[in-house]
């Protein structure tokens, strides 16, 4: 079976369907997430569902990166497609899910509100990671 390019999950497939004689994916991979961060009252302050009108600093401003594949995600109640952790309870040295995905040699893909993208590093040793992004990346609007 093959692999995806970016992880090491090997994807399962279904028998022949009709119309697909090699069969067809039998689950879903998300390899991006958008920025769905929360204040601690659970208001959302992210990009997710901001008018773009909203964004003080759209050239600054976190939309999407690469999010971590299911089978990668440890069993929490968040959606896997989502960067949903809270302001002031962000955790990007231990925690995974704070951050981008670094799946391309240590680095990740960001998509800014302005539509403009590029890589961050992001490195793991152990148990912790260094690099990524700024908390106030992710804001639409300062605090």
């Amino acid at each position: 079976m093959p692999a995806t390019p970016a992880s090491k999950v090997v994807l399962g497939f279904s028998g022949p369907q009709k119309g697909f004689s090699n069969g067809v994916s039998q689950e879903w991979q998300y390899n991006y997430a958008i920025n769905d961060i929360k204040d601690t009252s659970g208001k959302g302050i992210g990009a997710a569902f901001a008018s773009t009108t909203a964004v003080e600093r759209p050239v600054e401003t976190l939309l999407i990166a690469d999010g971590w594949p299911v089978s990668d995600e440890p069993a929490l109640d968040k959606e896997r497609m989502e960067f949903t952790w809270v302001l002031g309870q962000r955790d990007a040295v231990r925690n995974p899910l704070h951050d981008g995905a670094p799946r391309h040699g240590g680095s990740f893909n960001l998509v800014f509100i302005d539509g403009h993208s590029k890589p961050r590093t992001r490195t793991v040793r152990g148990v912790e990671f260094s690099g990524g992004t700024r908390d106030e990346e992710w804001l639409v609007r300062q605090p």
